[in-house]
């Protein structure tokens, strides 16, 4: 009989302990998606290539293309 109980606390000791390492390991993983969407939008928000704008200076345009100072008109053939 005392080989039952303990084939019985031994089959629910390894259960409980198994639960307990899948919740661990469930909440951990969370945890790590939880820092890793935190990090992204921080780093969205940050920006790295936004331009600052002065209130007072120069005007700096950046022009590229063909510039000329007469239109020409376009037929439409």
């Amino acid at each position: 009989m005392r080989t039952l109980w303990r084939f019985i606390a031994g089959f629910f000791k390894w259960t409980w302990r198994l639960l307990n390492f899948v919740r661990e390991m469930v909440l951990n993983l969370f945890f790590i998606f939880l820092v890793l969407v935190g990090v992204g939008i921080w780093m969205q928000v940050s920006g790295g290539d936004s331009k600052e704008t002065a209130s007072r200076g120069a005007l700096l345009l950046d022009i590229s293309g063909v510039i000329v100072d007469k239109t020409r008109q376009f037929s439409a053939v």
